[in-house]
């Protein structure tokens, strides 16, 4: 499965020791630490690197970006996204979603607040309830099982990554 990840220039993603807390999340994301151990516990390890499963711009100024080949087999996990950011309590729409939301309502003729409002109640109410996140963390596959039509979920691999999946590696 080709794969993109994205770290900071010292982090090499074929050697060492991961240390979650060190992650820019940790420091801006409340609860993080906290959700990423109890992921390791279910994982049975805490030495995996979040990727996609798609390239996008380098959302993430102070990292770099490394490409990868990995088989199948070495998939640790797929998260569900939605759940994610829900488990961080993050109440995360995906802007295409939104995006296609406002479009809708403006070819209706009907108000893009009112109309965004109530999708966004029908889409809540498709996911799981708050108590049940931790059983649904964890998808299927790379494809959104709550909006097929979203990003994509998150791809787990392990820690350290082999230097035989590296397609490219940051630049020095």
């Amino acid at each position: 499965m080709k794969l993109w990840t994205w770290h900071g220039r010292s982090f090499s993603i074929t050697e060492g020791h991961v240390d979650h807390t060190r992650s820019d999340y940790c420091q801006d994301v409340r609860g993080y630490t906290q959700a990423v151990a109890r992921l390791g516990c279910m994982l049975g390890s805490d030495q995996f690197l979040w990727c996609l499963d798609y390239r996008v711009e380098n959302p993430w100024p102070r990292r770099v970006e490394w490409s990868l080949e990995v088989p199948d087999d070495a998939i640790l996990a797929f998260v569900d996204t939605l759940v994610w950011e829900r488990i961080l309590g993050n109440q995360y729409i995906p802007h295409d979603l939104e995006s296609r939301w406002l479009h809708e309502a403006m070819a209706k003729g009907q108000d893009p607040d009112a109309f965004s409002r109530v999708m966004r109640q029908q889409f809540e109410d498709v996911l799981p309830h708050r108590r049940e996140l931790w059983d649904n963390v964890f998808a299927e596959a790379v494809q959104n099982r709550f909006c097929p039509d979203c990003e994509r979920n998150t791809v787990l691999i392990p820690f350290p990554a082999k230097p035989e999946w590296v397609l490219r590696a940051p630049t020095p």
